[in-house]
């Protein structure tokens, strides 16, 4: 990747890899200047001597070769906190997973004794949780690589994948959150380490994550601000605010969390660079892969069978797909991507394209099937137009997915995970049935679930902040699935005895796919992560017509068992849905109700 996006991603990771803990025995990394060569400092011979010469020897030289390296780390990286432990035996493994999980960054000489390997401190625990990077450097690179696959975690499952800097080869795999570069000692080093991070990171992360790093480093420069924002006496202030509403502390939690949010959502934006990043790594990707012809045309037709499949495409339009020439498809390509601040119409244009080029190759077939040589070119041109036609909606969906995925139609491309951050916000496991929800709550009398009710406390006062404006309601009733959005207001929900118990829900209605028709006014259209097959989507048509309440002061058991609460939708999608809802239930319709198109009482009144 080059260019302004690659630049401004290698800057914020350096911001985020802000603190690297370096472990060696001997700091004999290779390492050059940007400017020139640096004469590399003496190594430690590796012959072992028992007089104390050989020892103030070897100690000078250690010293000799971690006070060069830091030297280079402090003038090529001032922004990196470098904290360079060097390893000796016998040496407390504890102290040594303090310093690890401290650092985003850690760099390892796989031999660190001759008895101890780094492979003691990477299988601990404790170092996994956080996106990290991981360096690994040695001079026994089999053995190395052969003991770390066997040994850490889900790196046999996933393997070794090859990477090149600078004409030098490494290998790196991503093992939960950890990055893993292992490399060979004496031709790599440190400035090629920090510039392979960039490439790995756009490989097995994204460049969208680029703006969450920036983000919280953004945000950690604010904590100072914060400190003394809410700083004594605020919390004397807010006690005393909390007495004088006379407000529960649930009521509390919830006002205070709203604004420590709001306070951080106002410091912090979105870069917008981000975007031109995305769109940069992009096309730099499509170009690599255009110019390759036959990994172009592998993954063409992979792309274009994986969205066939779900789009349960006839094996004729396959085919037809791929007697398309190449290098047509090349220009459709080149056309989407020309605009990237017009993307849209891009791709619109390119489906254009595609669907014109389909509706040519369908029509020659026909022709030439029908044993015509050449045929009418009038009847050819018709039938080049119905045709494009008749697939210019299915080029609509076709070409922009397979664009999406061409790059690498191996990924798992799952629209849950982009649904979820964008639209719901998962509950956690107990959190998400009534039995669980409702803990200590209700008693069964019959088929009803019935309140308790506790002496010296108000009426549904064991149901504040129960629920959410917002949940999800979600059941299988005889083989047919049912969910409910709850539409009651936040405040209503937190206290369930401002509505007597009684809380509305609008019936969602569960179709397969999207309705071609307009939706009515009384409807709206949701793609919601399914409950049962989280692989899945549930396509939901919110029924603002049909209007459920849920009395909470008794619930039938059958409910009660069977209602689940996989998810809430989030707050400002929730408000935009109640918005719709309420604007529905205040339509003033036409003025004239009752004489509405009707001249009949006109025509009698005006009889002579």
């Amino acid at each position: 990747m080059t260019g302004t996006g690659a630049d401004k991603l290698a800057e914020i990771l350096k911001r985020y890899l802000n603190h690297i803990v370096y472990i060696d025995d001997e700091f004999k990394i290779s390492w050059n200047t940007r400017e020139h060569d640096e004469e590399k400092p003496p190594r430690r011979s590796s012959r072992k001597y028992a007089g104390s010469q050989a020892e103030q020897d070897d100690a000078a030289a250690l010293e000799s070769n971690l006070e060069a390296f830091c030297k280079i780390v402090r003038r090529e990286y001032p922004e990196i906190l470098l904290t360079p432990v060097v390893y000796e035996e016998p040496m407390d493994i504890e102290n040594l997973v303090i310093h690890m999980k401290q650092a985003r960054m850690l760099i390892l000489d796989w031999s660190l004794s001759e008895r101890v390997t780094a492979v003691k401190l990477l299988k601990r625990a404790e170092f996994f949780g956080q996106l990290r990077f991981c360096v690994i450097y040695t001079s026994k690179l089999d053995d190395a690589k052969r003991e770390f696959i066997n040994e850490i975690p889900n790196v046999k499952r996933d393997g070794l994948k090859r990477g090149e800097c600078r004409g030098k080869e490494y290998e790196y795999v991503r093992a939960d959150s950890v990055i893993y570069l292992i490399c060979e000692k004496d031709k790599f080093d440190f400035h090629m380490i920090m510039s392979s991070l960039t490439e790995i990171f756009i490989q097995e992360i994204g460049y969208f994550p680029v703006a969450f790093l920036d983000m919280v480093a953004r945000l950690e420069e604010k904590v100072p601000y914060y400190l003394n924002q809410f700083s004594c006496p605020f919390d004397k202030l807010l006690m005393l605010q909390i007495n004088s509403d006379g407000l529960p502390m649930n009521d509390v939690y919830h006002t205070m969390n709203d604004m420590v949010v709001n306070n951080i959502r106002a410091d912090i934006n979105l870069d917008e660079s981000v975007l031109d990043g995305i769109f940069e790594n992009q096309i730099y990707l499509l170009k690599q892969l255009s110019g390759d012809e036959e990994r172009f045309q592998e993954r063409l037709y992979k792309s274009l069978d994986i969205i066939s499949d779900r789009l349960e495409c006839p094996e004729s339009e396959r085919a037809l797909l791929k007697e398309i020439p190449l290098e047509h498809y090349k220009k459709v390509i080149e056309k989407a991507v020309l605009n990237p601040r017009d993307l849209s119409k891009g791709l619109h244009s390119a489906s254009e394209m595609l669907a014109k080029q389909y509706g040519i190759q369908k029509a020659e077939r026909l022709i030439a099937e029908s044993g015509a040589a050449n045929g009418n070119a009038g009847i050819k041109k018709e039938l080049s137009r119905l045709y494009r036609q008749q697939f210019r909606q299915k080029a609509e969906k076709i070409f922009p997915a397979c664009l999406m995925i061409l790059t690498n139609p191996d990924e798992s491309y799952q629209i849950n995970r982009l649904i979820t951050s964008l639209k719901i916000v998962n509950y956690k496991d107990g959190d998400n049935v009534f039995p669980e929800i409702f803990r200590d709550c209700y008693t069964q009398e019959e088929e009803y679930m019935c309140l308790k009710t506790e002496a010296g406390r108000p009426k549904l006062g064991l149901l504040q902040n129960k629920l959410n404006s917002g949940d999800i309601l979600y059941k299988r009733e005889g083989g047919i699935e049912k969910c409910y959005l709850c539409i009651v207001p936040s405040c209503h929900i937190l206290r369930p005895k401002k509505v007597d118990g009684n809380i509305l829900f609008v019936e969602g209605r569960i179709v397969s796919e999207k309705p071609d028709r307009n939706l009515k006014d009384s409807e709206h259209f949701t793609i919601l992560p399914g409950v049962e097959d989280e692989n899945k989507l549930m396509r939901v048509i919110w029924q603002y017509h049909k209007i459920v309440s849920l009395d909470l002061n008794r619930i039938l058991c059958s409910d009660f068992e069977n209602l689940r609460r996989p998810y809430k939708l989030t707050y400002e999608y929730v408000r935009q849905i109640m918005g719709e809802f309420v604007a529905f239930y205040s339509k003033s319709g036409v003025e004239e109700l009752f004489l509405k198109a009707d001249s009949s009482l006109e025509h009698l009144l005006l009889r002579r």
